[in-house]
């Protein structure tokens, strides 16, 4: 995707930066998905997903600074990014984090719509 050279919308803003979003992201997140449904529930825990993308990175030299420097883009794993690309493909995503005071971790939880 190019990006323009005149002012642009939020809406264009959000998906030049969905678009930069590496696609090894997704597959991340949709093998975490399919390993964990179950009765079209399935819950992402965000480490998990969070190191499995950083495995990745390692594959790619151009991600290697990233890495090193331990700074990946938050937008990658945003729930509105996850949300963005889920949700038309038949998902309901809700985030869940633990209150500072509860055992856990935080998770997308993803549900079948039906």
């Amino acid at each position: 995707m190019s990006i323009p050279s005149e002012p642009i919308s939020p809406q264009q803003a959000k998906a030049l930066q969905h678009g930069a979003i590496p696609g090894f992201v997704f597959e991340e997140c949709n093998r975490l998905l399919a390993l964990n449904l179950k009765n079209g529930r399935a819950e992402v825990f965000v480490p998990e997903l969070s190191d499995a993308v950083n495995a990745r990175m390692a594959w790619f030299p151009e991600y290697e600074r990233m890495l090193k420097t331990d700074t990946r883009p938050e937008h990658w794993l945003s729930l509105e990014n996850i949300r963005r690309t889920y949700e038309p493909a038949g998902w309901s995503v809700e985030y869940d984090r633990p209150a500072y005071y509860e055992k856990g971790q935080a998770k997308f939880i993803f549900t079948e719509r039906r």
